[in-house]
């Protein structure tokens, strides 16, 4: 069955007899405006292909209907940002790290937001896709559609297949339009193109042995939609789609779960832990990505030995300044609102407090004094080839959405704010025995399967690159991207709580190193910070003994794959024609990092590991939901969710009955020899 959007198009020519009455599920009108929302992600860069779209790009004009939103003042701020020529026009890129792009971008937003019903929503996004560029609207016209009321429900492409140009290098791109132009992608059977990551194959630094996780098309996909679910120009009152609550917390904590499990596929290869980037020394860390963003211009290289210097945004001096400020702060335990209120640092909001300091977001308690840190340092090194736009160099991979995980500076970038996490964590009292043991609970045993590693090929759709003249055209393109991705064999970790009592209790499961890069033993303090979140879920007990098995499936930080935009396409017209039920939760994609991931790369002799274990009272219920972004900020126990290796603790003060270390291995296989590992 062809696997692209050719078939979906096909859909189209029998659309007037698909008015039959749908299965219970989604209904025919939710899943026609579905449709329509799917249509303005196909060939992003091309002009509009369906007859009833392109009619409303020509006839639709935002100005004769400003009396259709709630805020008619945020629309004619837009067409005034459109008339004086600020908003970038289709064709460019541009970068919420710029001021002006950024402001352009939430009024578009905010535009979008403020339409009175769907009818004048779609019109307006179908004009903006006709007149902006691409980067301002997928991002003003996704974040719309994951917080409107009549929106929020549907379920949206997967970011890789949207626009491939980000997620794939330039040689699988140019293959892809020389086969199309060929006349190559037209048959039955989807035209193959064979994708690498940078320098994996070949490497040429210690930094090509990791591209296969920084390049994971998966975990770029994640990182976009954090950008599109919780943008920072937004208070976390405004996240309404999944629950989200301590913001700052959880952004320090994505942070180091990023940095840790990085780490670990570091430490698969043997490559010492990330270092901090430096602002006073030339930066070392070169990338070329090899990328063609989406208007065709080639994703600038940065060359070894550049010295950070500022730019036409942010000074030094700024940058330099703002990080000061923090680490004044947290000595001094307190923070100021611009109401000169006081808030103490230390006590249980405080890594809360930090976090939205450090990324500046709208829950800042003083956006103006502190700046964001996180951006600042994303917008200097990201153009760091070109810091006063002298040159035109275009916007680097490091200044748009979802694809600084691909470079390797953005995890030293990481590094430096995860290194004041620790200068916090610092000033904190370190946990004793006291604080961690918690009586009438007992971990007695922890076990786990064998952890198999290897690399599966995953396959994409590619066509929505291309630009198809007519619907007709359209149909038959049948383009796939094929890649190894990181994988596992399923597996589970089980384990035995014994109780005093039935009660309700929250478990913690980390996977950590053993030992550094050098074959070091280490203590659990000089690790702790290198120690991944696998899973953490509340679970009843009963008095007396339990068993308790969790598969690698079922693992609260990870979610699986995307369905394809095929998939998603041909599901809604199923639904439209009555075929099938269409269910949101069989295609929405939970929010997580990619499962693959859920285990470094490990080696071919097993890479020693540590799987840690800590159960504690629960004292609220959780919601729900298996997604990353379930109800765990706060813990349902009242603590940070990476508690207890949040702070400092010696090993004999974390002796105690309900917390466990288990030594496990990784290890690696050729795909073809999974099968037959036991």
């Amino acid at each position: 069955m062809r696997t692209s959007l050719a078939v979906a198009f096909a859909l189209l020519a029998t659309l007037a007899a698909a008015r039959s009455p749908p299965h219970p599920g989604v209904g025919v009108e939710q899943l026609q405006r579905q449709r329509d929302v799917l249509k303005l992600y196909t060939y992003l860069d091309n002009e509009m292909l369906f007859d009833d779209v392109k009619e409303i790009a020509k006839t639709y004009k935002i100005e004769d209907n400003i009396s259709h939103f709630k805020d008619s003042e945020v629309v004619r701020k837009f067409l005034n940002y459109y008339k004086y020529k600020y908003v970038e026009p289709k064709g460019e890129v541009s970068s919420y790290l710029y001021s002006k792009d950024f402001k352009v971008t939430k009024t578009i937003y905010r535009m979008l937001l403020a339409a009175n019903d769907f009818e004048t929503f779609f019109k307006t996004a179908v004009w903006l896709r006709e007149h902006i560029s691409v980067s301002q609207f997928m991002y003003a016209y996704t974040a719309a559609l994951v917080r409107r009321d009549d929106t929020k429900d549907f379920v949206l492409p997967p970011p890789y297949e949207v626009l491939p140009q980000l997620f794939y290098k330039a040689d699988v791109i140019q293959e892809a339009y020389e086969a199309y132009f060929k006349g190559l992608t037209f048959g039955e059977k989807p035209y193959i193109v064979n994708a690498t990551y940078t320098g994996f194959t070949n490497p040429r630094n210690p930094e090509d042995l990791v591209s296969y996780f920084r390049e994971d098309v998966g975990l770029i996909s994640f990182f976009t939609m954090l950008h599109y679910e919780y943008p920072y120009f937004l208070s976390q009152s405004n996240f309404t789609r999944y629950p989200y609550k301590n913001r700052g917390e959880r952004f320090l904590f994505g942070l180091r779960q990023l940095i840790a499990r990085y780490d670990l596929e570091r430490l698969s290869n043997g490559l010492p832990d990330v270092e901090p980037v430096e602002f006073d020394h030339p930066v070392d860390t070169g990338y070329y990505p090899k990328m063609r963003l989406h208007n065709g211009v080639e994703a600038p290289m940065r060359a070894e030995g550049l010295m950070p210097q500022g730019s036409d945004i942010w000074t030094m001096e700024q940058i330099k300044a703002i990080e000061s400020r923090l680490f004044k702060t947290i000595d001094f335990g307190s923070i100021f609102d611009e109401e000169m209120k006081r808030y103490s640092l230390y006590d249980r909001n405080g890594m809360d407090l930090l976090g939205n300091l450090i990324e500046g977001n709208y829950d800042s308690i003083n956006r103006n004094f502190y700046g964001s840190f996180y951006r600042a340092m994303l917008s200097i090194f990201g153009h760091i080839a070109d810091p006063n736009h002298e040159y035109g160099i275009p916007h680097s991979i490091l200044e748009q959405v979802g694809t600084v995980v691909k470079d390797p500076l953005f995890f030293r970038i990481v590094r430096r704010i995860v290194d004041m996490v620790e200068h916090y964590a610092d000033r904190l009292p370190r946990y004793t025995r006291h604080d961690l043991e918690f009586e009438g609970l007992e971990l007695s045993k922890v076990s786990a399967d064998k952890m198999v590693t290897y690399f599966d090929d995953f396959e994409t759709g590619l066509g929505n690159i291309m630009k198809p003249r007519t619907t007709e055209e359209a149909m038959k393109i049948n383009i796939m991207a094929r890649q190894p991705r990181l994988a596992h064999k399923p597996f589970s970790y089980h384990l035995t709580v014994k109780s005093n009592k039935e009660q309700n209790v929250f478990v913690r499961t980390f996977l950590g190193p053993r030992m550094d890069y050098l074959g070091r033993e280490l203590h659990l303090d000089e690790r702790r910070m290198d120690f991944v979140l696998l899973d953490a879920f509340e679970y009843k007990v009963g008095a007396g003994e339990t068993a308790i098995e969790r598969n690698s499936e079922a693992f609260s930080m990870f979610g699986p794959s995307y369905p394809s935009f095929y998939d998603i396409w041909m599901a809604t017209e199923k639904g439209i024609k009555g075929e099938k039920p269409f269910y949101v939760q069989e295609y929405r994609h939970s929010m997580g990092y990619p499962q693959g991931l859920a285990l470094p790369r490990g080696t071919r002799s097993g890479l020693p590991l540590t799987l840690f274990v800590f159960v504690t009272p629960a004292t609220r219920t959780t919601s729900t939901t298996s997604d990353y972004f379930q109800d765990l900020f706060p813990a349902p126990d009242d603590h940070t969710i990476t508690y207890p290796l949040d702070r400092h603790v010696y090993d004999f003060d974390i002796d105690v009955p309900n917390a466990r270390f288990e030594d496990v291995v990784v290890v690696h296989r050729n795909k073809e020899d999974v099968a037959n590992t036991v």
